[in-house]
């Protein structure tokens, strides 16, 4: 409903910031990462935007090669590239 209706939800504006050490007790600043966390839905829509819907209209429209797109698929396989 989200998606098809254009919805953003209050929650999606909120995330935690984290910094996690990437060597256990080194906490130099370089050896530091840091990742923001986000509501588990959000993170799916996302993925059905920007991963699925992205990734068919490249194919769809042709807009990249298809070596670039996907790594270790039998393109010969997968039957006819789509047009």
């Amino acid at each position: 409903m989200v998606l098809k209706r254009g919805i953003v939800l209050e929650r999606w504006s909120n995330g935690l910031s984290v910094m996690l050490e990437k060597i256990f007790g080194c906490s130099l600043i370089t050896k530091l990462r840091s990742i923001l966390l986000m509501e588990a839905n959000f993170n799916a829509t996302n993925k059905i935007i920007y991963g699925v819907r992205m990734l068919n209209n490249v194919r769809k429209y042709k807009l990249c090669q298809k070596k670039f797109l996907v790594k270790g698929i039998d393109w010969q396989m997968m039957g006819p590239y789509p047009r």
